[in-house]
This record gives C-alpha cells, structure tokens and sequence, in this order.
C-alpha cells in the first residue's frame, strides 16, 4: 500500500490523536469479539498494525512514542494484530525491530502471534515468525521449554517458542489443524521442536483435532509421522476410531 504524501499527513494527523478519537472505539468495536466492559483505546500502532498500513508502521515505531509491545483492552499487542490479520509486511518490520518481543501471548486466551497467524492460516506470516524459532534441546514439558527467553536477554536474539500452547492447551500445530490449513501444519511439521502428538487440556491432539473438523489432507499428513499415535484417547476415555 503506497501512500502520497498528502495521504501520510493526513493520517499523521489522526494518529497524533488518535487515543481520544471516534476511529478508536470504531476499530475497536469492529475487530473485537471480546466484551468492551473494560475497554480501553488501542494504541496507533495497534490500528496501523490491524490495517497492514507498513509505511506508517515505520513511522510510529522510529518515534517511539508508543510501546511497541503494548497490550490493548484484548490483550493483543501489535504484532499479533498484524500477524492474525495476515499483515506480512508490518509483521516483517515489527520483527526487525530490536524492542519487539514476538512471544508475548495475549490476556485472555494465552495466544501468541505465532498461534493467532497458525489458526488463520497466514503462511507466510508463520513462515516469517519462525524464522525467529527456537529449538527446544530439553523435549516437551521440561525447562528447556523457558529458555527462549533466557537465550534472548542473554544473545539479544528474539526467539518464538514454536510450540507454546495456549490457555486450553492448543499449540500452533492443534490450531493450524482444528482449522484445515494444510500448508501452514506442513510448515509446522519442519521444525525440529515441535510434538506433533501434544494434547489440549482436554487431550486433544492435532490428529484429533484435524479428524474431528474433516481435514483429510491434515489428517494424512500426521498419520504418515511415526510420533503420531492415532489410538490415543482423549480424557474422558473415547479413541479417534470410537
């Protein structure tokens, strides 16, 4: 999106008020299917990062007068607006950033910008975020799994956990499978961190998951892996065949 000069000003102009502008609570109302009850303006550069605008994404992350790691009233920070809407090029300038840490999950759901691309099937934006992946030497569920940010306070490198689950227990995989995104569990399945068996909380895997929303190519995908068990029970007992 290239914009002319006349148009940069103008919305230079809005964004310099944007906080106590109608355009807020608009985009707000719009894009949230969170209660508002305890709403509070997004930032501007959650609204640039919402429109996929990279031009004045640039602008407002050199003048630093708003965190780039902000949550708004939804728990979403820029990069995750960006990266569920499929924003690649202000995704792409975000991560460039030094200050921007990719791994923060939003308040409520507990979902990272990598899971939130993952479920809406945003190929390339995933691809752009693990590129910034971390592989786990210590295996699933052991303190290997905290150490992305050890190893980025300590390398100044901005890790994203690939298979960080989220408050019901979802990895980016069980998501990108619930919702029939081949190409984005093909790229998943290349990471040499990921458990393609892991359950939710209610013992879902993403085979599960994938069987239970009719993704055949999915499902034909994690059957051909040899750590995949399609006998696996849920918890309250009840196997994929049953």
């Amino acid at each position: 999106m290239q914009l002319s000069d006349c148009s940069r000003s103008l919305a230079h102009d809005l964004l310099d008020q944007y906080d106590t502008h109608i355009f807020s609570e608009l985009l707000a109302r719009s894009t949230g299917e969170w209660p508002l009850y305890h709403y509070k303006p997004s930032s501007a550069l959650h609204c640039v990062s919402y429109l996929g605008i990279a031009e004045l994404a640039i602008d407002l992350i050199k003048s630093k007068r708003w965190d780039v790691n902000e949550k708004d009233s939804r728990g979403l920070t820029p990069l995750i607006c960006a990266a569920r809407y499929g924003r690649e090029e202000v995704v792409k300038r975000l991560l460039e950033y030094k200050y921007t840490q990719p791994d923060l999950p939003d308040r409520l759901y507990r979902r990272t910008a990598l899971s939130w691309a993952a479920g809406s099937g945003h190929g390339e934006v995933v691809r752009l975020l693990l590129s910034r992946s971390f592989v786990n030497l210590g295996g699933i569920g052991r303190r290997w799994e905290k150490a992305p940010q050890v190893m980025s306070a300590l390398f100044r490198r901005k890790y994203v956990h690939t298979d960080r689950p989220s408050e019901d227990g979802r990895t980016p995989l069980s998501w990108a499978a619930k919702s029939k995104h081949e190409g984005v569990v093909k790229l998943l399945l290349e990471q040499k961190d990921i458990n393609p068996d892991r359950p939710d909380n209610d013992g879902r895997t993403p085979l599960w998951l994938a069987a239970e929303n009719g993704c055949e190519g999915v499902v034909k995908l994690l059957l051909e892996r040899e750590d995949v068990s399609p006998s696996r029970p849920v918890n309250y007992g009840q196997t994929l065949l049953s």
